[in-house]
């Protein structure tokens, strides 16, 4: 009489995914309503037959893609020109601002000292 086959509970566990994983994802392919096999073939990014109606529409995509890379460099290049003449602008309300805190400090000062007073009179 041979002796009896023993797994271990990690090789149980890996038959039990190896069979559990794939009927999940063919079940729920199948219940959202998709194609199972074409599901497949995209997750191991298998390339499907394209027929060339298929390919004419990628084509113009790249073409759009690649033109609103060059109107993104143009924008980019009109930024910089534009904060170039900004800067002098940029420069007035950044002391505007920094005196604004100075005053506004000022006043923080000034009524923590009101506020240390009020209690000590307590």
């Amino acid at each position: 009489m041979a002796k009896k086959l023993r797994l271990t509970n990690f090789a149980r566990f890996f038959i039990f995914l190896v069979i559990i994983i794939p009927a999940a994802f063919f079940g729920a392919s199948y219940i959202n309503g998709e194609d199972p096999k074409e599901n497949l073939d995209k997750l191991l990014n298998r390339s499907l037959k394209q027929s060339t109606e298929d390919v004419a529409p990628a084509i113009q995509e790249l073409e759009e893609e690649a033109s609103i890379e060059t109107n993104a460099e143009e924008a980019s290049t009109t930024v910089k020109k534009v904060e170039e003449h900004d800067s002098s602008e940029v420069q007035a309300e950044l002391e505007f601002y920094k005196a604004k805190v100075k005053k506004l400090e000022s006043q923080i000062e000034a009524l923590e000292k009101e506020n240390y007073l009020l209690k000590q009179n307590k």
